[in-house]
């Protein structure tokens, strides 16, 4: 036994030759030892030997079926060599094997067949696997995140919600839970209660790039139209009871100094500049900068240098290819800037994603993934402003 700890030692300091060496010799004395069979499955599949890690595992599982360790490895093996089949059988093995496991073993067992099942889109498996560790282990952090994220790419942001807010009570200082449970809220129209947790996070952590970006985003996309709205019905109301025909001539879509809007919109800016400041890489808060120029500030230079500026962190960062190709069709006159509006990359994302489901090839829109398509664009809005400078 103490070769296969000392080989598992040399795994541990990247040494794995070596470590592959003592595993031999323990084998060579005790042939069935299971822990040293699953080491050396581990050091294998670090090694990406998936073929021999494969011969290695079988034998350990043959020696002990309802080993959670055992079954994990050898799960996690037939999930790089894509057996959809075995990996079934075996989570479906691993989820009884848990019933009897020691909690020490519960989380890492769950969190790997959990991430099989959903690597080979076996989502619904994976919810039940992480469900199973959860019931054992309810305040576990790891696998009741994985879960939401799960939930998440699923788009079922009701059950997200559910349990980010478990996530939140179990770890009340955990600003990524409050963050994620922050967009998940906005995702079912609750927009209080997420600008609620993107507070709660930058409390936590105030210079947390994430909280700022999604906070600025939530402002510009929710919070500054229902202002507007709100002052539509006002003025609405207001000429409604007015004993003269007087019509304000101020566009209600216009922000002007001191308004609600205004203020909403200033709040948004400094967010998305925060969430620059703290990371200067994450290509999200300088696209949404790109739309607040763009949609609110109508300053298609500023917005056209974000937009650049996000592709370069981003190759094929749709949104921000959409920004662009928007500020073309307005300066070409292909588009009446009062067209213009801050869902409007949205939708030309979801028509490119409904016409990408309507095609049999992988053929898309040459404005959305075509870099030579983009240059273009940004050359020719720039050709563009040279000539009205110079006329």
């Amino acid at each position: 036994m103490s070769l296969a700890l000392y080989g598992y030692f040399l795994h541990m300091l990247q040494e794995h030759t070596a470590a592959i060496k003592y595993f031999e010799k323990c084998l060579e004395i005790e042939q069935n030892n299971v822990i040293c069979l699953n080491y050396y499955v581990d050091v294998l599949a670090t090694l990406q030997q998936w073929d021999k890690a494969l011969l290695i595992a079988e034998r350990a599982y043959n020696c002990d079926m309802n080993h959670p360790w055992t079954l994990a490895s050898y799960c996690n093996v037939l999930r790089h060599l894509k057996n959809e089949a075995k990996v079934k059988e075996i989570v479906n093995k691993g989820l009884e094997a848990i019933d009897n496991a020691h909690p020490h073993d519960i989380k890492d067992t769950c969190m790997t067949l959990g991430d099989c099942c959903w690597d080979l889109g076996m989502t619904d498996l994976a919810e039940k696997v992480f469900l199973k560790g959860l019931s054992k282990l309810p305040r576990n952090f790891q696998l009741r995140d994985s879960l939401c994220e799960l939930y998440i790419e699923l788009k079922d942001m009701h059950k997200a919600a559910e349990h980010l807010k478990k996530l939140v009570y179990y770890y009340p200082d955990s600003y990524s839970s409050h963050t994620d449970l922050g967009f998940v809220l906005r995702e079912i129209n609750f927009i209080y209660e997420a600008k609620q947790e993107y507070k709660k996070a930058l409390l936590l952590k105030d210079d947390y790039a994430g909280a700022h970006n999604n906070l600025g985003f939530l402002l510009l996309h929710d919070f500054y139209p229902l202002a507007v709205k709100n002052n539509n019905n006002n003025n609405n109301n207001n000429n409604n009871n007015s004993n003269n025909n007087e019509v304000s001539l101020q566009s209600n879509m216009e922000p002007n100094s001191g308004s609600v809007g205004e203020i909403i919109l200033q709040e948004a800016y400094i967010h998305l500049c925060q969430a620059i400041e703290s990371d200067p890489t994450f290509a999200n808060p300088i696209r949404h900068l790109g739309d607040y120029y763009r949609v609110y500030r109508k300053n298609f230079a500023k917005a056209l240098e974000c937009y650049q500026k996000a592709l370069k962190l981003k190759e094929e960062y749709h949104e921000a290819i959409f920004g662009i190709q928007i500020i073309h069709d307005i300066q070409s006159g292909k588009m009446k800037p009062e067209m213009d509006h801050i869902e409007l990359q949205k939708e030309m994302f979801e028509e490119m994603e409904r016409k990408q489901k309507q095609n049999s090839t992988n053929t898309t829109s040459s404005i959305t993934t075509s870099p030579i398509n983009t240059t273009a664009v940004v050359t020719s809005i720039q050709d563009d402003a040279e000539t009205k400078e110079s006329s």
